[in-house]
């Protein structure tokens, strides 16, 4: 392998159309997929809905990904502010993808102090895929949460950034 890893409705709100026109209007409905992602559905109609199935944002896992390459100078910051975060169901997944530098190094130093994170390390890029695309698919597909952010190696969240931005 070219991988290897180391350790009910809700409420709906209605608005008035988002556009001059009446005839053009989007509805967006969150809900589970049988793997627990989130997944969403569009509509034409008249007016704006949003609808959310037992939306309790505290409750849902989060897995985040991050697709790290030769980012040696600044990912154990951002790796450190992401599992800083007050919140209680994260897990993050970090992907070295073909580093030269010492990024996966710092990951698997970071993986064996924390269990929240999971290092992936991509030795070869299949035919067809770029690299960060790969990394990002490969996060995800190891990734267990209910919901799904990804971010880039070199971003430092401040605290409470991620509940902030769930609520």
């Amino acid at each position: 392998s070219d991988v290897q890893g180391s350790a009910g409705a809700g409420p709906t709100i209605a608005a008035p159309p988002i556009s001059a026109s009446p005839a053009v209007s989007v509805a967006f409905t969150p809900m589970r997929r049988p793997r627990r992602r989130w997944s969403s559905t569009m509509r034409v109609g008249t007016t704006l809905t949003v609808q959310t199935i037992g939306w309790n944002p505290s409750s849902w896992a989060v897995s985040v990904v991050v697709p790290a390459r030769n980012e040696a100078a600044g990912v154990e910051p951002a790796l450190r502010s992401l599992l800083a975060q007050d919140y209680p169901a994260l897990e993050v997944v970090a992907v070295d993808d073909r580093s030269e530098d010492g990024t996966g190094a710092i990951l698997d130093r970071l993986a064996a102090a924390e269990p929240r994170l999971t290092v992936l390390h991509v030795a070869a890029l299949p035919a067809g895929w770029l690299g960060k695309t790969h990394a990002l698919h490969l996060g995800a597909q190891r990734a267990g949460g209910e919901l799904l952010l990804f971010t880039d190696a070199d971003v430092v969240f401040e605290p409470g950034a991620l509940r902030a931005g769930l609520t």
